[in-house]
């Protein structure tokens, strides 16, 4: 193999065959071509202007004349590379340039030949269009004679037949032109569908719908409608994501091979080439462009109507259309869009084919559009900048509407199929474009008004006030000291538009300008809340800037003159609530009497406590570390508690310990407490598993009888019982028995006062234990004795008043609903005498009857007292608030937003459902802390920065409640009687809770 010499540079060139070209073999050179680390030519190379562009423009002109003509430039038959090559990026452009040298040189008598030719080429093809034979034969042969001088050789002549030799051509003969098929015996234009008719295989991907529609090639637009649903196919895949190469969803590629298979009817689809053909030579002519819009596109054609007197015609000239932007944009919008491309693209037309001198007409069916057109005022920057553009390229009076029915810019801007297309004859404009003016469609342009005015820019008008100036931004900047900086920052560019340049001031604020525009600031409000005339228990004087100063009885003291005399300010303005909420953020959130005083050295506010105070209420920072938690009134008791029940029907269990044995280990105290009259049962236990405690319950209901209600906390073994009965086959066992299933009602998590009626009785069970134990460890049985005596203890203590009067009735106690009530009588003498016996069973009925009435009168009674009034606090879904937690530092505690409140029966709110960065879970409004702030306060001081953990820790997306809320399977009417927390603290879905009390 030859080695290259430095300086040389092979190209990889192969052959590509034409048919139908004067030169049915062409060599193609690869410019780009290049070694490993070194560059190609064509990155040697400027490649020059984009000359596709120019194809519109030629066709345009090649559609004007009544003979089409096209030429194409020889080769230069040579051995060696002595010219540039095709495939160089810059050999269009050096082509183009050496035709326009010579053709710039061209002799007088070929001036007018040399200028159409300038108009005409496209690289190597000429292409062009004349009115009449003879201007065809003198530009053939003149275009030859002048290109030849240049070694130039036009050959390949095709044009239209004349008249003498039509009957001469009548076969199909077709010839490409600048990507499109010219018929010449027909003289009509036709798509080259010869490379889209490949089968491509492999899957569907965005680069095969791409790949598909840059096949078909069409500066004009007459099949527009057609590649419309293409692109928005390749949109959807953005919109989805997509890469080039990916195989694209199901759904697109059905919709792409149906697209594809109606492709071959647009074989059939034929425009003529010339616009002229059928004109009269004394026709007037019209441009006509056509404006539309929809959801998938917006879309302009441009018409030329001749008007003679015996025949009307229009032909389509160019079309466009385009899909919208990914991002959303409304349909008057898209309707104005379409509107700029039209005008753009109706003065590059009128430009190409010289028609400046006759009418034009602009149709749109948007009424808003029209509005925003013929409208000259000052609109949002989107349709400004587009009206704006539509003005100076139209004239708005050649705007009119038309109804979207009669407009044929509907089709394109919707889309079609091939077969539609081919069908409807688009490109000959419509049928009423065809009438006589007077019958064109007239209709009056009625816009949205409250589309068109949302399109208005938004502009302030401030008025001055020559007693109390307002300044806007005062309202609108949200701390002092940037208010302050703003308004120095104004004062200085005032003073330096008045000075020369050498003179002006740069640099960050000095202290003066600072203490300037504060002044100003505070002057501004002295002026706007003092008139003069209130009376003020002060002494107060003007000072030499115009501000109003309190003399104090210090004013002798040789101290700062702030000081002695400080500034006067209102107690109800924003601009002071800024000032004062700055100071207390930088005396790092001091109180009241801190911010007061320190305030004082320099201003002297009216009502200063009070405002203060509200002010710093509107701290959130200094809300959550001071805020109370919210407060309900108690609820009345259930009615299991109060209901006629034996005992230990309505029982709750909790357990206590641990305890610790001999052996060092633990046990605990299974308490069952009756919740009506308030008897306890203990059982012992060695562990906290559901297990241990099915085992404990099992005890307790073949001792005291099978309860119908329990109640307790969220102990983990508590819930896995309840879940565990919840598993039973309830249907089996009421065909063998008659036994109820046993409702378990859980309270809400870290809420243990809900439980008050048994957690009461669990601290009297600690408090035995701790004096009769000690620090005394017992065996398991001696433990078990002990607990037992304290049960015996606890439910014999007074349940009613205990009365130091022999004659009043014994307490009531829970151990009497226990056991019997003791007899008096002798025993032999009631089995003897049956009859006495049946009085004897009547007497006890009727005792335990006066024992019920008593324990109701006396016990149940009492219960009416309701504990100390509280203030009620309120609370609405989508407050903020601390969740309070014993366990946890009160800075750790997570903020939450209410997303539900949960009733009971007396219409408070008890329960609410909190969603938390982490979920959502229910809680008692006794463990939240409020933080809201009321409207007007807000309006007094600036918002919490952006870091603030309000705008950080709750999601924006935190979810509301229905106007009908799933009630929660809680209790939240259970006295408040203890405040111990609970020691199970597990949470539970409001699915998992059981209640029917709200």
């Amino acid at each position: 193999m030859q080695e290259i010499k430095q300086g040389q540079h092979f190209l990889p060139h192969h052959p590509v065959f034409k048919e139908n070209s004067t030169t049915k073999v062409q060599p193609v050179f690869d410019g780009s071509a290049k070694e490993r680390n070194t560059p190609s030519i064509n990155d040697c190379l400027e490649k020059g202007p984009n000359l596709v562009e120019l194809i519109p423009s030629l066709m345009n002109r090649f559609r004007v004349g009544k003979y089409g003509d096209r030429g194409r430039e020889g080769n230069i038959k040579i051995l060696q590379h002595k010219r540039v090559v095709f495939g160089i990026s810059s050999s269009p452009f050096l082509l183009g340039a050496t035709l326009e040298l010579h053709l710039k040189n061209a002799p007088d008598h070929l001036k007018e030949t040399a200028q159409q030719l300038m108009r005409s080429f496209y690289v190597d093809n000429c292409v062009f269009s004349v009115n009449t034979k003879k201007e065809l034969a003198r530009f053939i042969s003149e275009s030859q004679a002048l290109l030849s001088t240049a070694k130039f050789e036009l050959r390949g002549w095709e044009h239209s037949p004349t008249e003498d030799k039509i009957e001469e051509r009548q076969e199909d003969l077709k010839v490409p032109v600048l990507g499109l098929l010219w018929n010449l015996p027909k003289n009509t234009m036709s798509l080259d569908m010869k490379g889209l008719m490949k089968e491509d295989k492999g899957p569907t991907t965005k680069g095969k719908i791409l790949s598909t529609v840059h096949r078909i090639f069409d500066p004009i637009g007459f099949s527009c409608p057609v590649t419309l649903e293409p692109k928005c196919l390749l949109q959807e895949c953005w919109k989805l994501g997509l890469s080039y190469d990916a195989e694209l969803p199901l759904l697109i590629t059905e919709r792409f091979e149906r697209w594809k298979m109606k492709l071959p009817k647009l074989n059939a689809l034929q425009i003529p080439r010339c616009v002229r053909e059928d004109f009269a030579e004394d026709s007037k002519l019209s441009i006509h462009v056509f404006c539309d819009a929809s959801q998938s596109a917006y879309a302009t054609c441009i018409f030329l109507r001749a008007e003679s007197a015996d025949n009307t015609s229009c032909q389509l000239i160019q079309a466009r259309n385009r899909v919208p932007p990914l991002k959303k944009i409304s349909i008057p919008r898209l309707e104005l869009l379409s509107c700029t491309i039209g005008a753009r693209l109706a003065k590059a037309t009128i430009s190409e084919l010289g028609l400046e001198k006759i009418p034009i007409f602009y149709w749109s069916d948007s009424m808003n559009a029209l509005y925003w057109i013929k409208r000259n005022e000052n609109w949002a920057t989107f349709v400004y900048n587009r009206v704006l553009e539509i003005r100076k390229l139209t004239n708005p009076e050649d705007w009119r509407h038309i109804s979207g029915t009669l407009n044929p810019a509907d089709l394109p801007s919707r889309g079609s199929n091939a077969e539609e297309l081919v069908k409807s004859l688009w490109w000959e404009g419509p049928n009423w474009l065809r009438r006589p003016i007077e019958d064109w469609p007239v209709s009056e342009t009625i816009p949205d008004f409250d589309v068109v005015n949302s399109e208005k820019r938004k502009t302030i008008v401030s008025v001055t006030n020559t007693t109390t100036e307002q300044l806007e931004y005062f309202s609108k900047v949200s701390s002092f000291r940037k208010m302050t900086r703003i308004t120095a920052w104004i004062f200085r560019f005032y003073k330096n538009a008045k000075t020369q340049k050498k003179e002006r001031k740069g640099g960050t604020l000095d202290i003066e300008e600072v203490e300037a525009a504060e002044k100003f600031i505070l002057k501004q409000v002295q002026s706007q809340c003092f008139s003069g005339n209130e009376k003020l228990n002060l002494q107060t004087f003007l000072d030499s800037d115009g501000l109003l100063r309190v003399k104090t009885k210090i004013s002798q003291r040789s101290d700062i003159p702030t000081f002695r005399f400080p500034i006067l300010l209102p107690s109800k303005h924003a601009v002071i609530g800024k000032l004062i909420f700055e100071k207390h953020v930088e005396l790092s959130h001091a109180g009241i009497q801190i911010l007061m005083s320190s305030l004082r050295e320099n201003y002297w506010i009216l009502k200063s406590r009070n405002t203060i105070r509200q002010v710093i209420r509107t701290c959130v920072i200094c809300q959550r570390f001071a805020s109370r938690p919210l407060e309900v009134v108690s609820a009345p008791l259930p009615e299991d508690r109060v209901r006629d029940a034996y005992v230990f029907e309505v029982v709750a269990v909790d357990l206590c310990g641990p305890l610790y044995l001999k052996n060092k280990t633990k046990c605990w105290a299974v308490l069952f407490t009756c919740a009506v009259y308030r008897a306890v049962h203990i059982e012992l236990v060695t562990s906290l598993s559901t297990d241990s405690f099915i085992l404990a319950l099992r005890r307790f209901i073949s001792r005291r009888g099978r309860p119908a209600t329990i109640y307790s906390d969220n102990g983990t073994n508590l819930v896995g019982t309840s879940n565990e009965l919840k598993s039973v086959d309830w249907g089996k066992i009421q065909e063998y028995a008659s036994v109820k299933k046993i409702q378990w009602k859980f309270n809400p998590p870290s809420s243990p006062w809900w439980g008050g009626f048994w957690e009461r009785l669990i601290g009297m069970l600690k408090s035995i234990l701790r004096k009769v134990l000690g620090k005394a460890s017992l065996q398991f049985e001696e433990l078990c004795t002990v607990l037992c005596d304290a049960e015996g203890i606890i439910n014999s203590r007074p349940l009613t008043y205990l009365s130091e009067d022999n004659e009043d009735l014994v307490a009531l106690t829970p151990a009497m609903f226990l056991q019997d009530v003791k007899e008096i009588g002798v025993p032999d003498i009631d089995q003897i005498d049956a009859k006495r016996m049946n009085k004897r069973f009547f007497y006890r009925q009727k005792l335990c009857q006066d024992l019920r009435k008593r324990f109701r009168i006396e016990y149940l009674g009492h219960l009416r007292e309701f504990s100390k009034i509280c203030n009620e606090s309120k609370i609405k879904e989508g407050d903020i608030v601390l969740i309070g937690d014993s366990n946890v530092k009160r800075i750790n505690w997570p903020l939450g937003r209410v997303i539900k409140l949960y009733l009971g029966k007396d219409k408070k709110v008890r329960l609410v459902e909190i969603q938390t960065k982490s979920g959502s879970f229910l809680r008692p409004i006794q463990r939240l802390f409020p933080l809201e702030i009321s409207q007007s306060e807000k309006s007094a001081v600036p918002r919490p920065p952006k870091s603030d953990p309000l705008s950080t820790m709750i999601p924006d997306g935190a979810p509301t409640s229905s106007d009908s809320p799933a009630v929660p399977d809680v209790n939240p009417n259970v006295n408040v009687c203890s405040r111990r927390r609970s020691r199970y603290g597990r949470l539970l879905k409001p699915s998992a809770l059981l209640d029917s009390f709200i």
